[in-house]
């Protein structure tokens, strides 16, 4: 059975995770390595061992949300990435075919601009500039309550609630947002502006999972499924 791969690389953090499926049946997946490569120049490479430890996944529930599953595995590569660059990651299991992925990492950009008409969680008017990533292929610009409900947190690589978002090629946005966005958002509110590059965009944003004849998402993994993508995050705080 192929090993599924989710890797979202990002210049902004000094270790990239890389989550690994390969549950067959009630077998649970073994010893898993992974690797990072630059022009075939061995960057980063660790392993896990056959049975997973606690705290395993932290890494990975950190950087991409929780995940629950007996053949999830998680590989944390120390290297940083950078703007422009190409990257190759590897992953190897016992008895599994090898699994791998080449990825373009977006520059780093910067919200310029940003502004606010109306009150949030009611109907708003967002108007926000930001520099271009060249490497990206769409910006994805939401708006994100800092809670859901009290005492848990939302990360700007979480969907705590029905969030608005939009996808555009350009760098500046002016549009009306409905208030019924936010009916379930507490503040303080924030804008994110994701650059993202053409492979984790066309795997978020494709495919359908709760049709009774699901359609898979455009996938870049040779040897397996899933993605290896990257992005670029900017946060700003909109109002308390």
């Amino acid at each position: 059975m192929e090993l599924q791969l989710v890797v979202i690389l990002d210049p902004d953090r000094a270790s990239q995770p890389v989550l690994v499926n390969g549950m067959l049946g009630s077998s649970q997946i073994g010893r898993v390595s992974a690797a990072a490569r630059e022009a075939n120049v061995l960057l980063a490479r660790d392993s896990v061992g056959i049975s997973r430890t606690e705290g395993e996944l932290l890494p990975c529930h950190e950087r991409y949300g929780g995940f629950i599953g007996l053949g999830l595995r998680c590989v944390e590569l120390d290297f940083v990435s950078i703007g422009g660059a190409e990257y190759d990651i590897e992953v190897i299991a016992e008895g599994r075919p090898a699994a791998r992925a080449r990825t373009v990492v977006p520059e780093q950009f910067a919200i310029v601009s940003h502004s606010i008409a109306g009150v949030l969680p009611g109907t708003v008017t967002l108007n926000a500039a930001w520099t271009s990533s060249p490497s990206a292929h769409r910006y994805v610009v939401t708006i994100r309550g800092t809670q859901y409900k009290p005492g848990y947190s939302c990360r700007p690589d979480a969907q705590c609630f029905k969030r608005w978002l939009v996808a555009t090629p350009d760098t500046a946005i002016s549009v009306t947002i409905d208030a019924s966005y936010f009916e379930a958002a507490v503040g303080p509110f924030s804008l994110d502006v994701y650059a993202m590059n053409r492979d984790l965009y066309a795997y978020l944003m494709t495919g359908d999972g709760n049709s009774f004849f699901p359609v898979a998402p455009i996938q870049n993994v040779v040897g397996g499924f899933g993605v290896v993508g990257a992005w670029v995050v900017r946060s700003v705080p909109l109002q308390p």
